[in-house]
């Protein structure tokens, strides 16, 4: 995937961004924008969804889904033909790949295979390959997870196999979740052989190289939203060391789980949550053809007033501060109030054309109100030129 950001141009007055929209667009080269949601494996087997995907991909609303394959588990939800995972009895497979990858394509859908890595209540149970507590025994986290040794070659390789194996059922793409040390519970605990003098970034680091070594299709991975502002040495994740071996970076930037205090006070911290990670993602990869594809609350824990404006504006952050565009997580596959908001983007949030203001956004469906603060059209002062 041949990824070009665009300059958001969000300082630029809102005069001459109307301008360019409304006297030049035959000038300008359009792009499309990823926009999708995140899939349980249950979820992906639910009728009336599937329907709703269809009709808003139907609309030009969405055009991506991101499928669990290797869910968080360590279930592989797909008929592998893996001797390990057979092994273990970690193939459960609950819906029909093919089936989805058909009719996702037929409607121009791009279908992700999320695959988790490190966290692994199976193969963990397997020789050498989980992370040992201090004095014997695997070592569990505190919700009672096994995780794999990210240090071990050997586990590495057995996460490539899997990658390797959902490329050729057809997957579009491969999205790497939980890329990682754990980091709940005792983790003064933990135990990790085959470590060879590395640091935790460096491990991170191989696992990425050999995965990108072993697919031809994208490969995308997923990080905490403060990944996006510094090196994470618990977690090993440095966006630098990472950014190179991946298509895109997708942090995770759901503002409930950022700290009161972050942005506290501003009226519209949804939208400048994203925007200023989004730019802070970009100063730590330094000079990468590497895009941002930010992951979107679309769950109603802790935000104020969670309704799909609240969904609609974190996709406005990401898009003015530069990103490739975004996924839309619930778990359990809750999308009403997210469908609603694909709809408010229009032409839009569908194609990458001009630096542009959230008040001059043609709408496939008009929004039932005002919903662009003031304060969205303050200066910027860190905007990528």
């Amino acid at each position: 995937m041949n990824i070009t950001r665009l300059s958001c141009g969000w300082a630029r007055s809102i005069a001459v961004a109307a301008l360019a929209v409304l006297v030049v667009p035959s000038t300008l080269k359009a792009e499309a924008y990823i926009r999708g949601i995140y899939l349980s494996a249950y979820a992906a087997r639910q009728e009336w969804l599937l329907k709703k995907i269809e009709e808003a991909a139907d609309r030009g609303d969405l055009n991506a889904i991101v499928v669990d394959m290797k869910d968080d588990f360590g279930y592989l939800r797909y008929s592998s033909e893996n001797k390990i995972a057979q092994g273990l009895g970690a193939i459960r497979p609950v819906f029909d790949v093919d089936s989805l990858l058909d009719r996702m394509h037929a409607h121009n859908v791009r279908v992700i295979a999320r695959l988790v890595c490190f966290k692994d209540y199976q193969a963990a149970r397997f020789s050498s390959f989980g992370v040992v507590r201090s004095g014997g025994g695997l070592w569990q986290d505190e919700g009672g997870a096994y995780w794999l040794n990210p240090f071990s070659e050997r586990t590495w390789e057995y996460i490539a196999c899997i990658a390797r194996e959902l490329e050729e059922v057809g997957f579009d793409e491969i999205q790497l979740d939980y890329v990682r040390f754990p980091t709940d519970g005792d983790v003064l605990n933990c135990v990790f052989y085959e470590r060879g003098g590395r640091i935790k970034e460096e491990a991170i680091e191989g696992f990425l190289k050999l995965m990108r070594a072993g697919i031809t299709v994208p490969l995308s991975v997923d990080v905490f939203g403060y990944a996006a502002w510094r090196t994470l040495k618990l977690e090993g994740q440095e966006l630098a060391r990472m950014a190179p071996y991946v298509d895109y970076i997708c942090p995770m930037l759901y503002p409930s789980h950022f700290s009161p205090q972050f942005l506290k006070g501003d009226p519209d911290r949804d939208f400048w949550v994203y925007y200023e990670s989004v730019e802070s993602a970009f100063e730590l990869m330094g000079e990468t053809q590497t895009g941002v594809v930010t992951y979107v609350q679309g769950f109603s824990w802790r935000p104020p007033g969670f309704s799909p404006g609240y969904i609609f504006d974190q996709m406005l952050g990401s898009l003015a501060a530069g990103a490739d565009g975004f996924f839309i997580w619930n778990a359990s596959g809750k999308y009403l109030p997210s469908f609603e908001a694909f709809s408010w983007g229009g032409s839009s949030i569908r194609e990458k054309d001009v630096p542009s203001h959230p008040e001059i956004h043609r709408k496939s469906t008009p929004h039932p109100e005002i919903y662009v603060p003031v304060s969205k059209t303050r200066t910027r002062n860190r905007g990528r030129n």
